[in-house]
């Protein structure tokens, strides 16, 4: 299948080609109307597109209740991974 790959320029994001993020979105919709968990899908996008699965942040905001941000998985709140943007 399609592969999504970090570019040259910027290892932190992936670039898809629309087609791949339409088969993408596709999968994923197609997962959540089974009620597949989480875990399963990031695997199977894993397994088709090569996109590696979010991990949950080691940051230690997440400890305090009083912390409402975290630098090191903002904007997602518990999560770390590579963005995909598509091209």
């Amino acid at each position: 299948m399609n592969q999504a790959g970090p570019s040259d320029v910027d290892q932190s994001t992936y670039f898809v080609p629309r087609s791949v993020a339409s088969k993408i979105l596709e999968d994923i919709r197609r997962a959540l109307a089974c009620k597949m968990p989480p875990e399963v899908i990031e695997n199977l996008i894993q397994a088709r597109y090569s996109i590696d699965p979010f991990l949950p942040c080691p940051g230690g905001a997440h400890e305090n209740a009083h912390v409402d941000h975290c630098s090191v998985c903002a904007p997602r709140w518990g999560w770390v991974g590579k963005g995909i943007k598509v091209r």
